[in-house]
């Protein structure tokens, strides 16, 4: 006779876990820190009483970008310097405030990330001790750094096409970053319009979670994603998927490395801190 117990997915009384996603696009130190206050301390802040959350944030090492003035990284531009922010960004990985390397930095417009300044961004925070156990993708064009998809990060040659020898990649990273710790990786793919992951869904569920009445709902979720093809493109690869909901999939970088690909939620067109109540 079996007791019927078993392992909770939480512990009690909770039943369920949430976790914000941030990526460091347009950060601040101010904005930073006023953020992290607020979330995860108790102290009086401009927003209210912190609400005392463990709540983890990215950065970048460098910034290459022409048309932005990213003030909020560790080193300046993409040189060797630690800039006037890398003790801050230091501490915020020891407190537990940042836990997520959006890419090695910022180079949209103009491009020029090379394996060597991984190498050199991941030795300067092994010197310190610190560890990043979780990579998002930044854009797409100019940012080869990114993995899979359009990203040269994961892949260490280009093939010659019939040739003797392959070209090696000088954006290839994937290793160095394994080596260094990160094993939770979002590609830049995977925007999930469906609140709760890893639980039973289907197009019949997602329609009655849409409101209390199942047709109503349907034809205004229909109405809304036909007026947002992006979401709409997004979900129905979700809901034809072999995974579908999934939270982590285990995956193979094309190194042949192993990482999981994390589903995130959100939408682009909601991207900003100021629409995190939407």
């Amino acid at each position: 006779m079996t007791s019927g117990v078993s392992l909770r997915d939480h512990p009690y009384p909770f039943r369920g876990a949430l976790a914000i996603c941030n990526d460091a696009d347009w950060s601040t130190p101010e904005s930073y820190l006023a953020l992290h206050q607020f979330f995860n301390t108790r102290e009086a802040t401009p927003f209210g009483p912190g609400l005392g959350l463990d709540v983890g944030d990215s950065c970048w090492l460098y910034t290459n970008n022409p048309f932005e003035s990213n003030r909020f990284t560790y080193f300046e531009g993409i040189s060797d310097r630690p800039g006037p922010q890398a003790g801050l960004i230091r501490e915020g990985i020891r407190r537990g405030w940042i836990d997520t390397l959006h890419t090695y930095g910022d180079f949209d417009g103009r491009g020029g990330f090379t394996r060597a300044l991984a190498e050199r961004g991941l030795e300067e925070l092994g010197r310190h001790d610190l560890r990043l156990r979780v990579w998002t993708n930044h854009s797409a064009r100019h940012n080869f750094q990114n993995l899979l998809g359009d990203g040269l990060g994961d892949l260490p040659s280009l093939g010659g096409g019939g040739w003797h020898y392959t070209y090696p990649v000088l954006e290839y990273h994937a290793d160095l970053m394994r080596a260094h710790g990160i094993r939770y990786v979002w590609d830049g793919r995977d925007l999930s319009g469906v609140v709760g992951q890893d639980r039973p869904y289907s197009l019949a569920r997602y329609y009655r979670e849409q409101g209390s009445g199942p047709l109503r709902a349907a034809l205004r979720s229909l109405r809304a994603r036909l007026q947002d093809s992006s979401r709409l493109q997004d979900e129905t690869k979700l809901l034809l998927s072999r995974d579908p909901n999934r939270l982590l999939v285990p995956a193979v970088l094309r190194d042949g490395g192993k990482v999981f690909l994390f589903r995130r939620y959100g939408f682009w067109q909601h991207g900003g801190a100021d629409d995190l109540a939407r």
